[in-house]
């Protein structure tokens, strides 16, 4: 379990016996569910659960990826994106595994090939705990614009 704003909960999806693709959801929101459950039980943090990353190797077809994810949120929302929030909980756990290396980006996957990078700008330390503050970058673009109007 991270920290990042919200509380996620990082999952090798391998080890979940879940492949990483948008047409497997189904099955991912229903993982996502059950690891909910017993977090919840075990852990005070928990019903703060703001989503459920599941990690995974990068597709070979996008090349400069280190590794693929997709964040499923209460009620089965899927990211469509890798996630800032996820991405830098993603790296805060792998940094506190020892496996990040301060000196290049890290690149985040997510279920449409789409990434995000995410370097450690630097350290720090919340509620007695280390942590690292994130910077995040990414390509983006507008998809369609919408105008609501409300009648009084």
């Amino acid at each position: 379990v991270a920290h990042a704003v919200g509380v996620y909960a990082i999952v090798d999806g391998e080890a979940a016996g879940v492949p990483l693709v948008e047409a497997r959801r189904l099955e991912l929101t229903r993982v996502a569910s059950a690891i909910t459950r017993v977090l919840t039980k075990v852990d005070k943090i928990v019903p703060a659960l703001e989503g459920v990353v599941f990690t995974g190797p990068a597709s070979q077809e996008e090349g400069g990826a280190d590794m693929r994810v997709i964040t499923l949120y209460d009620g089965g929302a899927m990211d469509r994106s890798p996630g800032g929030l996820a991405s830098s909980a993603l790296l805060a756990v792998i940094d506190a595994m020892g496996l990040a290396d301060p000196s290049r980006p890290f690149v985040v996957e997510g279920p449409r090939g789409t990434t995000m990078t995410v370097r450690i700008q630097g350290r720090a330390e919340v509620d007695g705990a280390a942590a690292i503050v994130p910077e995040i970058s990414a390509d983006v673009w507008s998809t369609g614009e919408s105008t609501f109007w409300a009648d009084r």
